[in-house]
């Protein structure tokens, strides 16, 4: 491991907080919505839905409690 990997490292577990990024407020939306439309045996809103969710992200990118540094080291050795 070169002098560059370590100071990566250090630089990593002091910047990375939490564990998982939290879900944004549209998919929790859709999340309820399909769960009702299930309940209910309604599979035709149930595929509408879950056609629809796919459209907005799952994760909620403005999260302030996770972050994560991510570091890929190409070697040409």
């Amino acid at each position: 491991m070169s002098t560059l990997d370590r100071k990566v490292e250090e630089l990593k577990e002091g910047f990375d907080k939490g564990k998982k990024s939290g879900v944004s407020a549209i998919a929790a939306s859709y999340h309820s919505k399909i769960s009702r439309a299930k309940k209910k045996g309604d599979l035709v809103l149930v595929k509408k839905l879950s056609k629809e969710a796919k459209n907005f992200p799952a994760t909620n990118f403005e999260d302030l409690k996770f972050k994560k540094l991510s570091y890929i080291r190409y070697a040409d050795d």
